[in-house]
């Protein structure tokens, strides 16, 4: 507006819709990494490019927004080189994949399988390009009923065996999920069940939880749990960082101690 250049802006001039000139249209880009951080699903990734949008994803779709502004009618399958394309140049903001991702992917579902977990097959992306190698996770799309059900959950909504009984849905449905293991862990040790924590602990060290619950206070003693102590080397080997393995070990601290009065705290 000072008539001044401006550089090294990621931005648009807006100063010609001022005077009434269209602005040109550009190229969009957004994505969201949550899905994939929070729960193992894929992340989404969209791109607007003249009148097309992509939405990158395990299921991707296509749409001509100046003829179907509600996004009704996925013309994927009539124009499967135009998608392509549009992934590709969504690749060039961000990778379809976080750094080592595949390869994690592939020893996290083996682990969640020796655990008797089943976490599905992979299937190929209908558009293939670098979106297929995450083509075996789940797409976010399809789990809009379920991340409700999650969100009542990490609201707090729920406590005690309503709790217990969410938690234990989700994972029956979505075995992947670190964070619902870990969550179903802590709240089965909050109701003095170390016996039944202890495999939800290992699923989540399994899936490549990144753990961030830690213990408020001093745990008191067990109440009788017969169960032995996890050293956090074990919970390593299977899978869960050292980080994850020696916050675990603290747990098991408490659930190895005879004679408990209650459970320890956690804030999250």
């Amino acid at each position: 507006m000072l008539g001044l250049p401006l550089t090294a802006f990621d931005g648009v001039d807006l100063s010609p819709a001022f005077r009434g000139t269209p602005l040109s249209r550009r190229e969009l880009y957004a994505e969201s990494f949550a899905p994939a951080i929070e729960f193992g699903w894929a992340p989404l990734r969209a791109i607007r490019s003249g009148p097309w949008k992509l939405i990158a994803a395990p299921k991707p779709e296509l749409f001509d927004v100046d003829k179907d502004a509600g996004e009704q009618t996925n013309l994927l399958a009539a124009q499967p080189v135009l998608a392509r394309s549009l992934e590709e140049r969504a690749s060039h903001y961000a990778a379809a994949a976080l750094p080592g991702t595949p390869a994690a992917d592939a020893q996290a579902a083996e682990r969640l399988r020796a655990l008797g977990y089943s976490s599905g097959g992979p299937s190929a992306s209908p558009i293939g390009g670098p979106q297929s190698a995450l083509s075996d996770r789940p797409d976010p799309k399809d789990r809009r009923d379920l991340a409700a059900r999650i969100a009542q959950v990490t609201s707090g909504e729920l406590t005690g065996a309503a709790l217990l009984s969410a938690l234990e849905g989700i994972v029956r449905e979505d075995p992947r999920n670190g964070q619902a293991h870990l969550r179903l862990g802590f709240a089965r040790l909050q109701a003095g069940d170390c016996a039944r924590a202890e495999p939800e602990f290992h699923a989540a060290a399994a899936a490549g939880c990144r753990q961030r619950t830690r213990i408020s206070a001093s745990p008191p003693a067990s109440a009788g749990a017969a169960i032995s102590p996890v050293p956090s080397m074990r919970l390593a080997k299977r899978g869960g960082s050292s980080q994850t393995a020696r916050r675990f070990s603290r747990t098991w601290e408490f659930c190895k101690r005879p004679r408990a009065t209650s459970p320890p705290r956690f804030s999250r």
